[in-house]
């Protein structure tokens, strides 16, 4: 296969002074009428599509006009089940399911009791978890035995499941827990 061969600076020359010559011819009618027609018929499909769109508009606003009232409604819902009166919460409490251990951490060995109308007895436990969140690294203190040890703050999240056998009920609870533990530090 033959290479290229270089071309020469003048040929450069030659076919630039002729492309400057060059003038644009003006577009034939026949092309001027068929763009007019596509732009018109773009034009229109434009208007149409505008449109159909218009058209769904209300049902769009009527859709999120049911999604608001059923958002507040469900919010209402939630908040009567939420504000019960103190009595009524203390009188059902178990004494024994709120532990204090320290000033600033509680223990929750079970959750307080929920009142849905439903008997209690029906429903039977299905599990009870903790999913440990977060661990940070504290200060350096000294135990009362002069050890020295690390504050760790730990983090869950505790969860406990209940089902209803007879009407598959399922009641779930989840409560975040802070706990501070102090590991010994180890030194020669």
């Amino acid at each position: 296969m033959p290479s290229p061969s270089p071309m020469d600076p003048n040929e450069f020359e030659d076919l630039e002074s002729r492309l400057r010559r060059l003038s644009p011819a003006p577009p034939r009618e026949d092309f001027e009428r068929r763009l007019g027609r596509k732009l018109d018929t773009l034009s229109q499909n434009r208007q149409e599509n505008q449109i159909v769109w218009m058209r769904f508009a209300p049902l769009a606003a009527a859709a999120c006009l049911v999604l608001a009232g059923a958002w507040m409604i469900q919010r209402q819902l939630n908040s009567n089940l939420v504000s019960r009166p103190a009595d009524s919460v203390a009188e059902n409490a178990d004494p024994a399911a709120v532990t204090p251990t320290t000033e600033t951490e509680r223990v929750f060995v079970s959750p307080p009791p929920i009142s849905s109308g439903i008997p209690a007895d029906r429903f039977v436990p299905v599990s009870s978890q903790q999913h440990l969140r977060q661990a940070l690294q504290g200060d350096v203190v000294e135990t009362p035995q002069s050890i020295p040890a690390r504050e760790m703050k730990l983090e869950y999240d505790d969860s406990w499941h209940w089902l209803d056998p007879e009407t598959q009920t399922n009641v779930r609870v989840f409560r975040p827990r802070e706990e501070v533990v102090l590991v010994p530090i180890e030194t020669d």
